[in-house]
């Protein structure tokens, strides 16, 4: 009998490990998506609101639809998106969309309007079959173009890759410097090894836990924890600067590969605005209340399509 006890209480504590590892994250948040050009959705925990500017109305939509999958990815049905990037989403049924071969020939990265240059004290490459894979720290600013490309609107660079640190083990130490020619406030970070065509490549290789910031223009110092999740994460800085350094000091092992990957880190400016639409595409999340004020302005405003 109490073997069986025992044992029901083991299946228990089991059931309870692998409940907590598929929490959903994602429900916990406030933020908006621009799917499409003439609308956007405003997420809440409870429920989205699709509202259409061009036909002035507004559609309840279940919670249900957004989930965040076990490769760490974010799913709107079946497109996969990035949160924190405008206009960031993949269809898997279609496959691989178009690459933006006019803005990468010109180097129209998002980084473009901050000509911020990428350095590390490491950087992993590789041989392949067709030759030297080099993941360097440049790599960080070249994971999507620039609004400013061919085609006036943001595009997933398909061919890049992230910078992977190039030391033994977990890459703890490891340091990436940003210089710019223009003040930033803001880091955004999209951490891992980041690929729309092969979404486990995320979960097999490292990615960074805990990054020690310093701002070397005002000697600062700044410590952010990261989600494991796709999605960009921002640290405010309390003063404007045009050089920092990132420190690695803890990691999420890779379930394959132990080399500490990043994909993205750009620097921003807080004080964003519609006109400047450059980086208003790199600020779609929202606080709580400026989610909630805009939900009620479009209900007031607009009319509701019921779903049959």
């Amino acid at each position: 009998m109490k073997k069986r006890i025992i044992f029901l209480l083991a299946v228990f504590v089991c059931f309870t490990k692998v409940y907590a590892q598929a929490k959903d994250l994602s429900k916990d948040k406030y933020y908006s998506l621009n799917l499409a050009w003439y609308s956007t959705h405003y997420v809440t925990p409870q429920c989205i609101y699709e509202v259409n500017n061009e036909e002035e109305t507004y559609t309840k939509l279940s919670r249900n639809r957004i989930y965040l999958d076990k490769t760490g990815y974010y799913h709107f049905d079946d497109k996969v998106f990035i949160p924190g990037l405008m206009a960031v989403k993949f269809d898997l049924k279609k496959g691989r969309l178009f690459n933006d071969s006019y803005a990468e020939e010109k180097g129209v990265y998002f980084n473009d309007s901050f000509g911020a240059k990428y350095s590390a004290s490491s950087s992993l490459s590789e041989k392949t079959k067709n030759g030297i894979k080099k993941y360097d720290a440049e790599n960080l600013g070249r994971f999507a173009f620039s609004s400013t490309s061919h085609y006036e609107s943001l595009s997933w660079n398909f061919n890049s890759i992230p910078w992977v640190e190039g030391e033994k083990g977990y890459g703890i130490g490891s340091t990436i410097r940003i210089s710019t020619k223009e003040y930033f406030d803001t880091l955004c970070i999209l951490n891992g090894y980041v690929n729309i065509e092969k979404l486990d490549l995320y979960k097999k290789n490292s990615r960074v836990k805990v990054f020690n910031v310093k701002d070397l223009d005002n000697n600062l110092e700044y410590r952010i924890e990261l989600e494991d999740i796709v999605e960009f994460q921002y640290l405010y800085l309390d003063e404007e600067t045009k050089n920092v350094e990132l420190t690695i000091v803890e990691v999420y092992k890779g379930d394959k590969w132990a080399d500490t990957c990043v994909q993205g880190i750009v620097p921003m400016v807080t004080s964003t605005t519609v006109d400047n639409s450059n980086q208003q595409k790199y600020s779609m999340f929202g606080s709580e209340k400026a989610i909630t004020n805009t939900i009620n302005n479009y209900t007031n405003k607009y009319s509701e399509i019921v779903n049959k």
